[in-house]
C-alpha cells in the first residue's frame, strides 16, 4: 500500500500494548466476562444504568416459513423498539 517499510516491531504485542491496544487471543465464551471487566474499570457505576435482560432473549425462532415471519413483522399491532418502555437514560458516573 505504501513504499514506505513499516516501523520495526511496530506490529508486535509489547508496541500495541503500549500504544493502548488490548491484544489478545482468546475463545469466544470467555470475551463476555473480558469485556464486562474491560467496562467495570471504564465505567464503575455501570451496573446501575443497565436494565435486566429482556425476557426475549429466552424465545427462540418461530418453526415458520419465512414468508410468514415476514407477515407477522408487518402487522400493525406488532409492538416496536419506539413503543419501548424499557429504555434506560443515560446515566453519569460521578
Amino acid at each position: 500500500m505504501h513504499v514506505e517499510a513499516f516501523l520495526e516491531n511496530v506490529q508486535v504485542a509489547e508496541n500495541l500494548f503500549k500504544m493502548g491496544l488490548i491484544d489478545g487471543v482468546m475463545e469466544p465464551g470467555a470475551l463476555a466476562e473480558l469485556v464486562g471487566r474491560a467496562l467495570d474499570i471504564l465505567m464503575p457505576c455501570r451496573a446501575a444504568a443497565w436494565p435486566e435482560a429482556p425476557a426475549t432473549l429466552s424465545v427462540r425462532p418461530a418453526e415458520v416459513d419465512a414468508w410468514t415471519s415476514i407477515e407477522i413483522s408487518r402487522q400493525p399491532g406488532r409492538p416496536t423498539s419506539a413503543s419501548s418502555s424499557n429504555t434506560v437514560p443515560p446515566t453519569r458516573c460521578r
